[in-house]
């Protein structure tokens, strides 16, 4: 009886471990900026504004720049995961973890290009991995929610059972 009790109680936890994994994981590719849209306006010569917009379903987050702060554009290595990095005098602008197939070296390049040529008058550049995770982050908290939910039922299907005796 002790030894189906400790299984039981193993099996809760790990149950109890891999759910909290999917809810958290989940919560965070529904929560996290997922679109990143990036665009430049040079009106004349260097002078200009740009603004980097994240939006997640918790909203938008608008980072305005001056173009004269933009020293370029790199990409960040994240296994096979990329992301696109903003180099400013005070720091760093990063946009999301690309979990799409869009092309994040290119954009880097088209940024750079962008400044090393005052002819241009604008960049605008957009990605969007909402198609890839958003239905991921779905799956997981759905599955997570399920297993609690089943977790929960077998416990007062349990109690139940026993305060019949």
């Amino acid at each position: 009886m002790l030894q189906g009790a400790s299984t039981e109680l193993g099996q809760a936890c790990v149950t109890t471990l891999f759910t909290i994994l999917l809810l958290t994981q989940g919560g965070i590719f529904l929560t996290h900026p997922q679109l990143a849209t990036l665009s430049c306006d040079r009106p004349n010569s260097n002078l200009g504004i740009c603004k980097l917009m994240l939006s997640s379903l918790l909203g938008k987050k608008v980072v305005p720049f001056p173009l004269t702060q933009l020293e370029g554009a790199e990409v960040k290595h994240h296994g096979k995961l990329r992301q696109l990095v903003l180099l400013l005098p005070d720091g760093k602008l990063h946009f999301p973890v690309n979990h799409g197939f869009s092309d994040t070296e290119g954009k880097a390049t088209q940024i750079n290009a962008f400044l090393q040529n005052s002819e241009i008058q604008s960049l605008s550049l957009r990605q969007d991995s909402r198609w890839a995770t958003y239905p991921m982050g779905l799956i997981m908290t759905g599955f997570g929610s399920c297993l609690i939910w089943s977790y929960i039922s077998n416990l007062l299907k349990r109690f139940s059972s026993r305060s019949d005796l």
